[in-house]
């Protein structure tokens, strides 16, 4: 399977959905679909979906499957079947060739223009679509002048600009293999006009052609191609939407926060997918060093904070989670007013975080995959009552950063946190971000040691590890 062009740098998985991922994708775009506006703000677009290409690639059915999967989660959908099947077409009154891919083209392009706006709809699914237009004027160019040729690939591309259509669908096959599906549909398997392995072959040619008309006049447009070959109709719909659903959240601008609390699943998945990973080095105590010898080993102090971090079990297990286990963490953060020790806080949280650590084996360093990003007091409320509270952990946190040169040259933003955890006592982590190929326990070390650390005050359990043992200990 290829791809013409990806949706800027969305990440496509490398997997399809489950069908709970599928359910917090499709939920939060409903519900960003459903935003009310007023009359003076421009509408939002319903989302559109285009599926082209060979005969027996699928599209109809796949257009189907598409329909129901959107219709179980509330979406309200219109299938577009395609032009040939529109009454004026049946009808067969066009008076000559031009005149009739003109009644396709306009079908065809009045149907995506009107029911991408209509307030009735969520999503449109379109078969066989503007590019297809394309085709059709490419097929039997023999019938039309070169110069109307090109006014109509105008203004093809020129509604391709407009940039209506949020995912274009591009399913293809093997000839013999789309050959073989027209004999089991077919009473005989007499080769007809278009049902032959000549004609399939031509038409693959004819596409492929298109597609790089369309990519040199209209670059960019969110395409992408889906190999029917030796996949089943609902297969080749899981395709679609491992492809659909990302994009539609890149291009409608969907927050992780509003669907990735609610599938586990797909917090696992994002977080395998991260290019980075929190690195972690937790020792017992604090510095050794003052307030003023950390500053002049490069340190600087960005904020005095209290936080309360109410850790969630996200496991599909009935076990009691331990200590490298996956888990979410909710955070309600206070901000001191001065950078004064011993500051007092009262009142709401200035500030909630969502963070979901990957599992990890506790040791001397801790690497683990990590989704973060800032929620709002009710979305909070939300997640902790989705999943089972393993515990909280309430700290002071005094919060420094210091940029390190690396030996190759290149520069590195660490963290310091000097904490005291209620019930727990004083601990000192220091942190980075690595990659899957690239460590720094190395310059974690360094910087420990230059704090007064030695390798005996190294605390290889995370704060999680700690609560759950206390609390088999009681």
């Amino acid at each position: 399977m290829t791809q013409v062009r990806s949706s800027g740098s969305l990440e496509i998985p490398a997997t399809p959905f489950s069908e709970e991922e599928q359910t917090s994708l499709l939920n939060a775009i409903k519900a960003k679909l459903d935003t009310p506006f007023s009359r003076s703000e421009k509408p939002l677009k319903n989302l559109v979906v285009d599926l082209f290409g060979p005969i027996n690639t699928g599209k109809n059915s796949v257009s189907e499957e598409l329909e129901r999967a959107m219709r179980r989660e509330k979406l309200n959908v219109i299938y577009i079947r395609e032009s040939a099947d529109h009454p004026v077409i049946r009808a067969e009154n066009a008076p000559d060739p031009v005149v009739y891919q003109a009644q396709h083209l306009a079908i065809v392009d009045g149907q995506v223009m009107f029911n991408a706006y209509d307030p009735n709809w969520h999503a449109v699914i379109v078969n066989r679509g503007r590019i297809d237009m394309l085709f059709w004027y490419e097929k039997y160019k023999k019938n039309f002048s070169e110069q109307h040729l090109a006014n109509t690939r105008e203004f093809i591309y020129e509604r391709l600009r407009m940039d209506q259509v949020d995912a274009y669908l591009f399913l293809e096959g093997d000839p013999e293999v789309l050959l073989e599906r027209s004999y089991k549909q077919a009473v005989t398997k007499q080769q007809g006009t278009h049902a032959n392995i000549e004609a399939i072959r031509e038409s693959i040619g004819i596409y492929e052609k298109i597609l790089a008309d369309v990519e040199e006049n209209v670059p960019g447009l969110p395409i992408f191609r889906i190999d029917t070959t030796e996949i089943s109709v609902m297969e080749t719909t899981q395709e679609a939407l491992r492809f659909i659903l990302p994009t539609l959240c890149a291009r409608y601008e969907i927050p992780g926060s509003s669907y990735l609390p609610k599938s586990p699943a797909l917090l696992r998945r994002t977080a395998q997918q991260a290019p980075t990973v929190d690195e972690q080095l937790k020792l017992h105590g604090t510095p050794s060093v003052g307030w003023e010898a950390r500053e002049d080993l490069g340190w600087k102090l960005e904020a005095v904070l209290r936080q309360r971090d109410t850790l969630l079990d996200s496991r599909d297990e009935d076990a009691a989670p331990e200590g490298g286990a996956e888990f979410i963490q909710v955070r309600a953060e206070w901000r001191a007013p001065e950078l004064v020790n011993g500051s007092m806080w009262e009142g709401e949280p200035d500030s909630w975080f969502f963070a979901f650590k990957d599992a990890s084996s506790d040791g001397t360093f801790s690497r683990r995959p990590t989704v973060k990003f800032s929620v709002s007091a009710d979305e909070a409320e939300d997640i902790i009552a989705r999943y089972r509270v393993i515990g909280t952990v309430t700290k002071q946190r005094d919060l420094w950063a210091k940029t390190v040169t690396l030996p190759d040259g290149s520069t590195q933003d660490f963290w310091l946190h000097v904490d005291r955890v209620e019930e727990l006592g004083a601990f000192t982590e220091i942190k980075t971000h690595g990659t899957q190929s690239k460590q720094h326990w190395r310059e974690l070390l360094a910087l420990a040691n230059e704090l007064g650390f030695g390798l005996s005050d190294i605390a290889p359990e995370s704060y999680l590890s700690m609560l759950l043992e206390q609390k088999n200990d009681q």
